[in-house]
């Protein structure tokens, strides 16, 4: 329990330091700090991997350090490209969210039947990546909400709002897919299941405007923000709806 509350008190203070640098254009140091930070939550992935007999695919601390993780790799990969309050966000939110795994608790969880399947192994990691962009997104939409200069668009919402709704269509139609084996339905009004349809709908239509009819990426900047709080909800704010009110069980405080 010591070790692992360590590693993540390690990986988010790596990873808030190096966020700090990367906002101001301190990039070498900024993307050491952020790698360390990295490897530090793969290596508590892996230990808690070997401890369990899974990947991280069942619990709010698995959750958000896989989340962790993710937006990890996208400040490293956007280090040299993005601007730096994306990078530095990017990195922020990776050491970040996986303190709000550890105010839900260390217990780990063995899978039932119904969730030992590929499917999930799949499913899991899409949302993982789908997360991920769509925060870079939202981060891009941050920059442009605040930023005067009309050339501050550079197409790098576009592209982390489309590879976000590539994600989401790939994680609802995984989901969909592995429901029908489980249930032989399917698609259910389950509270989780219709807020990831309303979320991909915002995405696609944001996308849609975008590619096809000649929006600007300042222009759907707003409505980004407005589509990633709801995305927030259906990704974060599982672990809070009330008992019985989903089947989704993944995400646990126990």
């Amino acid at each position: 329990m010591n070790l692992q509350v360590a590693l993540l008190g390690a990986a988010a203070l790596l990873a808030i330091t190096g966020a700090a640098l990367l906002s101001r254009r301190r990039t070498g140091a900024g993307r050491a700090l952020a790698a360390a930070a990295l490897a530090v939550l793969l290596a508590l992935i892996s230990y808690r991997w070997w401890l369990t007999g899974h990947p991280p695919l069942f619990g709010t601390l698995e959750s958000d350090v896989a989340d962790g993780a993710a937006l990890l790799v996208a400040a490293l990969w956007l280090s040299r490209r993005a601007a730096p309050f994306v990078t530095a966000g990017a990195a922020a939110l990776g050491g970040a969210l996986p303190l709000r795994g550890l105010a839900h608790g260390l217990n780990m969880f063995p899978l039932t039947i119904s969730e030992r399947s590929l499917w999930i192994d799949l499913h899991a990691p899409l949302g993982y990546a789908a997360f991920a962009c769509l925060a870079v997104a939202a981060l891009e939409a941050g920059r442009l909400v605040v930023s005067r200069a009309q050339e501050e668009e550079t197409g790098r919402l576009s592209a982390s709002l489309l590879w976000g709704f590539l994600f989401v269509t790939a994680l609802m139609v995984t989901g969909i897919w592995y429901s029908g084996i489980l249930f032989g339905a399917f698609w259910r009004w389950d509270p989780v299941e219709s807020l990831a349809l309303a979320a991909w709908l915002s995405l696609g239509t944001l996308a849609h405007a975008r590619l096809f009819f000649g929006w600007s990426e300042r222009r759907i900047a707003g409505w980004v923000l407005a589509a990633f709080a709801l995305a927030l909800v259906l990704f974060k704010g599982l672990v809070y709806l009330p008992g019985g009110a989903t089947y989704h069980v993944f995400d646990l405080r126990l």
